[in-house]
């Protein structure tokens, strides 16, 4: 038995060891047991209420991170991580919305590495229940500690259902006293009880339905390779429908930036998918999906534009005047306020309600489409799919030839563009072949993409603070001192884009090369 929980709790004992009670066996029976068997003055019970927070798309889980809050007397404690890394921080008023709120320091830091730009929202909150033993030496000096815990945990908010939480038992040990602290695990060990590995967050989550390290927006395709290609199709127009309608809510509120670019990404692939995977979803729902899924690329794109300018800001203005920083900060705001106010009114307009009632109910109907079927309906997805990714890959490489060193950023850009829909391809046909070949050939994919991104980025940006600083002189807001940081920032932006432009042809031959061509036959021509 001790053999078994050594290695299961190996490189653990340093932080303490939780285990989970054995439902037959009481609270009191346990903690009366090893009261018997060592020295030990019993703590007061406590009653705490805490909430963990995490990103919408899991960041800190997936970090190995755990973030709770505990408000007290117009403060928040906050705790992150578990054991040894755990940092605390006490701060007025309620919990952050970002890492950046928080004062400098490690907490600050190591938050702000795993969340990123991203808010930080309630995960779960959790009623525990603590009762427990300092283990005392004969000077009855603390050498060891005994916590164990009732818990329930609810979805945040008043009004969710408490669900009960396992009973468990927690062993720390004290510095300076590890023999008592093993002496302590082997009576513990003795005891029967199960030594578990799940952090508090994760059990709580999965109480109420979370996984934790979940993200709502990747798109979960479930497909098998000799399913009907429509019905595969409107698997795969599902599952990006319930992107959508995941990070709308986020959207409309601005919570993040992400929210909205994790949007538009579902409205582009499926749009994109529609027009790829032809002769397979009747003509004329297509073309209406299109259509709308068009004009809410439309509604949603001048408040990305604005997100990615202001998110870069700083980086691009570093060593610049910051008076003319924040004063062109204060104009994109403004503007982003404007904007976000025109989509949040699209949102709630009765044609988007009406594209998302029309396109769920044609999605959510896989009976045999009445009538004549289109030509490609009932072949297997695997070869449809397989088929569009070589012939669009063919002509990406094709497309990437016709590039010389005086092309325009308008070429490079409609490179980006097919390298979009090839890779939006792919990631429906992956779950369909072998894995690690494929994964080879998106990671050089992907490696293009962000290279091609970056450049047009560049591209766009300049032309916005061209655009910027026309407004600011029609505004009679354009400083002699501002229109120069707008000059800087927009050489800036030029010589980045020259960098990039050169690293384009690396990146492009590990896609393009003669290698890569016969791998991507071998892959998909012959599917």
């Amino acid at each position: 038995m001790f053999a078994r929980l050594e290695r299961a709790t190996q490189g653990m004992s340093h932080q303490g060891i939780t285990f989970a009670l054995d439902p037959a066996r009481s609270a009191d029976e346990v903690l009366g047991w090893l009261a018997a068997r060592f020295p030990a003055r019993e703590r007061a019970p406590a009653t705490v209420r805490l909430t963990y927070l995490d990103t919408f798309d899991g960041r800190l889980s997936r970090a190995g991170e755990s973030l709770s809050a505990q408000r007290d007397d117009g403060r928040t404690r906050l705790e992150l991580g578990e054991g040894p890394r755990a940092l605390e921080l006490a701060v007025p008023g309620d919990e952050p919305a970002f890492a950046r709120d928080l004062p400098g320091g490690r907490m600050r830091e190591r938050l702000a590495h795993a969340a990123q730009m991203r808010r930080l929202l309630p995960l779960v909150e959790v009623e525990r229940r603590e009762r427990g033993l300092d283990l005392l030496d004969r000077e009855e000096k603390t050498v060891a500690r005994v916590r164990l815990d009732r818990a329930r945990a609810r979805a945040p908010g008043n009004g969710h259902e408490w669900h009960p939480l396992p009973v468990r038992l927690r062993i720390e040990p004290v510095r300076g006293y590890e023999r008592a602290f093993e002496s302590l695990k082997e009576s513990v060990a003795e005891a029967g009880l199960t030594a578990v590995v799940e952090l508090p967050v994760e059990l709580a989550a999965r109480a109420v339905g979370r996984e934790p390290g979940e993200d709502p927006s990747k798109p979960r395709f479930e497909l098998e390779p000799g399913m009907r290609a429509d019905v595969g199709m409107k698997r795969v127009h599902r599952a990006l429908l319930g992107v959508m309608l995941a990070n709308q809510p986020g959207v409309r509120a601005d919570l993040d930036s992400e929210f909205l670019h994790d949007f538009r990404v579902a409205v582009r692939r499926a749009r994109s998918l529609l027009g790829q995977v032809r002769r397979v979803l009747p003509d004329g729902a297509v073309a209406a999906a299109r259509e709308e899924l068009a004009w809410v690329g439309e509604l949603t794109g001048p408040t990305r534009d604005l997100d990615v300018f202001l998110s870069g800001l700083e980086e691009r203005g570093a060593r610049l005047p910051r008076a003319d920083l924040e004063a062109l900060r204060s104009v994109l705001e403004r503007r982003k306020l404007e904007e976000h106010a025109r989509l949040a009114a699209g949102l709630d307009s009765p044609r988007f309600v009406a594209l998302i009632e029309s396109w769920r109910a044609f999605l959510d109907d896989e009976a045999p489409p009445a009538g004549e079927a289109p030509a490609l309906a009932g072949e297997p997805l695997r070869q449809v799919l397989s088929k569009r990714v070589w012939r669009l890959y063919r002509r990406v490489a094709a497309q990437r030839e016709s590039l010389g060193a005086d092309s325009r950023p308008e070429e490079l850009h409609r490179l980006r563009i097919e390298c979009k829909k090839l890779r939006y391809l792919i990631d429906c046909a992956r779950s369909l072949h072998e894995k690690e070949p494929v994964e080879r050939e998106l990671a050089s994919l992907r490696a293009l993409q962000d290279v091609l991104g970056e450049h047009n980025d560049a591209h766009v940006q300049i032309e916005k603070l061209r655009r910027f600083g026309q407004g600011l002189f029609d505004e009679g807001r354009a400083t002699p001192s501002l229109l120069m940081t707008l000059g800087a920032m927009t050489e800036r932006l030029r010589e980045r884009a020259d960098l990039l432009r050169l690293e384009f042809e690396t990146r492009s031959e590990g896609l393009c090369g003669q290698a890569s061509r016969k791998r991507w036959r071998a892959l998909f021509a012959a599917s």
